[in-house]
């Protein structure tokens, strides 16, 4: 059967019904009455100085979260961090960035969760804190920390407990660490008391058994995963799916499958999902008369995945004194993902600004990437590094981003090629898509940087100077302001349109097509061209790249027109996308003859 078109990129969501024979089971419980246990980690990212009215109210001197006895209380303990903070005359104080990591556990079933009660004790500032709570599948460092937070609360309530659930369904089969992370700006003191993780099962599960994106083949199969958690074995079961409203049903008989272990089945049907289709799906079992958890699952069909690549635009300037905060980002980014890291240096309110490219973007600091054209991240942040205090590119900044991009699956691969002739430059952009599409919205849009750039005007404020307790690959030890100075990956043209130019990629798609798009534009402040690329991004709908590729810049000297007269006659003269002139354009032109030969020239 054919499924709808229903195409979503997204992480797998698995929703179960809650069954009334279900236990929970407790994964990990801590009130604190006790201190805060030595299984549990702490970090103190932001190195601020604690008020001293917060020693007053019993929180440890650099310490990031202390256990406090609960006052009115018979011994309630909970754990504190705080937020106001001793500030240098003259500075402000910066939020919050406490860690409070717990032991590591295995999450066993999508339906799991967190709970736990949480206030804002305030007795002059009434502001309510905001904090994250976050899960890392590779470690209890912050640096682990690379998904986005289960949940932010925003606000805390003021002096009254409230309680709290996050969802850890995305984390079933995996072992984890879970943090709470402080990130209140100018509070006083966020209280967390009595956390608990649990699990809740019913005797026995149905775990999917098909990744959220299969690629290759419309024609699908089903499965499932039959996971025992009871003392009783099981020898026989039936599997039934639901697709579209029809029921199928498999028996399973003379199988063994015991307590803890897992059973694959699968349906003997063929299932087609068009490349760019959803195929959703039901699953349950029937155990002689037991049905546990239904599962609701589905799959994208594409035709292959595309290789994917990460654009990082970056709003930078040679006033910005925290700006090589930036330029040491991007170079070991640069250094440490060759092949998938795109980072752009866009220069406001400077010489090297380009007024119709980084002011459209509105960031909000300066430096600041933005990734993708989705969402901000700082370039780097401090943290905890081998025992000592540093700057890093994890931790929510631009590492974090880009490794949470690149384990996104994007719809089309792409190619590019340039040339340039008298600083007029010639692309051919290719994309290929994994899917079809009937109403595509998508669009190319180019810029051009350079690298190595250099000028008497330029130079660069350096608020790192002096600051030798970092490790930022030198501008440690360089001056205040670095002057002379080399700038590298500087955006010199948006190459026509910011957000594209409509009508570049067709809005039927069919999956393994090559679809190219030819333009010719000028660049006039080009230093050196042999030290320029060009850098091809298709943007959909929203402005979003959805993938991204760049090349060096191809000089290719002149070649003037031939004149031979054993030639027919020229009839026409044409650009690579396609208009046609009476006279040879500056740069590459494509020669029609009257005899429907066709010659490609530079003039």
């Amino acid at each position: 059967m054919r499924m709808k078109k229903a195409f979503f990129l997204c992480s797998f969501c698995l929703a179960l019904s809650a069954q009334a024979n279900s236990d929970d089971v407790l994964l990990h419980e801590c009130n604190f009455d006790n201190g805060i246990p030595t299984e549990y980690a702490t970090y103190d990212l932001d190195q601020q100085t604690h008020h001293y009215t917060m020693v007053q109210a019993g929180l440890d001197t650099g310490k990031p979260w202390t256990a406090l006895r609960e006052r009115g209380t018979d011994g309630n303990y909970y754990v504190a961090s705080t937020s106001k903070y001793k500030v240098p005359k003259g500075e402000e104080a910066q939020p919050a960035n406490d860690w409070l990591v717990t032991p590591g556990m295995r999450i066993p079933t999508a339906k799991t969760k967190i709970a736990w009660r949480a206030q804002s004790l305030c007795e002059n500032v009434m502001k309510g804190d905001t904090y994250e709570v976050r899960v890392s599948t590779t470690g209890n460092k912050p640096e682990d920390f690379v998904d986005a937070p289960v949940i932010t609360i925003e606000t805390e309530t003021i002096n009254q407990w409230t309680e709290h659930t996050a969802d850890l369904s995305q984390y079933a089969d995996q072992y984890v660490h879970i943090a709470f992370v402080n990130r209140t700006h100018a509070g006083e003191i966020l209280a967390i008391d009595d956390i608990r993780v649990s699990s809740s099962h019913s005797a026995y599960e149905v775990i999917r058994a098909i990744d959220t994106h299969v690629f290759g083949t419309e024609e699908h199969t089903l499965a499932g995963i039959l996971r025992s958690n009871s003392v009783d074995g099981i020898n026989k079961f039936t599997a039934c799916c639901l697709v579209d409203g029809k029921e199928y049903r498999r028996d399973f008989t003379n199988v063994d499958i015991n307590s803890g272990e897992d059973y694959r089945f699968e349906f003997p049907e063929t299932f087609s999902a068009a490349y760019g289709d959803t195929l959703h799906y039901r699953m349950w079992v029937d155990i002689e008369g037991y049905r546990p958890d239904t599962l609701n699952a589905y799959f994208v069909s594409m035709l292959f995945r595309p290789v994917r690549r990460t654009v990082a635009e970056e709003g930078t300037g040679m006033w910005c004194g925290y700006c090589p905060l930036g330029t040491v980002a991007m170079d070991r980014m640069k250094k440490k993902y060759p092949d998938t890291f795109i980072g752009i240096a866009a220069h406001y309110d400077d010489i090297l600004e380009v007024e119709s490219y980084i002011r459209q973007f509105h960031l909000s600091s300066y430096p600041m990437f933005l990734v993708n054209r989705k969402y901000e991240a700082a370039p780097m942040v401090l943290a905890q590094i081998n025992g000592k205090t540093d700057y890093t590119t994890m931790e929510g900044a631009i590492e974090t981003a880009l490794l949470h991009e690149q384990n996104q699956v994007t719809t089309a691969d792409v190619r590019l090629t340039s040339s340039e002739v008298d600083k007029m430059i010639s692309v051919q952009a290719e994309a290929c898509f994994a899917i079809h599409e009937d109403n595509a919205d998508y669009r190319w849009a180019f810029v051009v940087v350079e690298d190595g750039m250099e000028d008497t005007k330029f130079y660069q404020a350096n608020y790192m100077s002096g600051r030798t307790e970092y490790n930022l690959d030198g501008y440690e030890n360089k001056a205040e302001r670095i002057y002379p100075y080399t700038f590298n990956d500087v955006a010199l043209s948006i190459a026509g349109q910011l957000n594209g130019f409509e009508g570049s990629v067709p809005n039927k798609l069919k999956a393994g097509e090559t679809y190219t798009f030819q333009h010719q534009f000028e660049v006039s402040n080009m230093q050196n061209p042999n030290n320029v690329r060009i850098i091809a991004m298709i943007l959909d709908a929203q402005g979003h790249v959805v993938n991204a590729t760049q090349t060096p810049l191809h000089t290719t000297g002149i070649t003037t027109t031939p004149n031979d007269s054993n030639l027919a006659p020229i009839i026409g003269y044409y650009s690579l996308d396609g208009r046609r002139f009476s006279t040879p354009i500056r740069g590459i032109n494509i020669i029609r003859r009257a005899d429907g030969s066709t010659q490609k020239v530079i003039r």
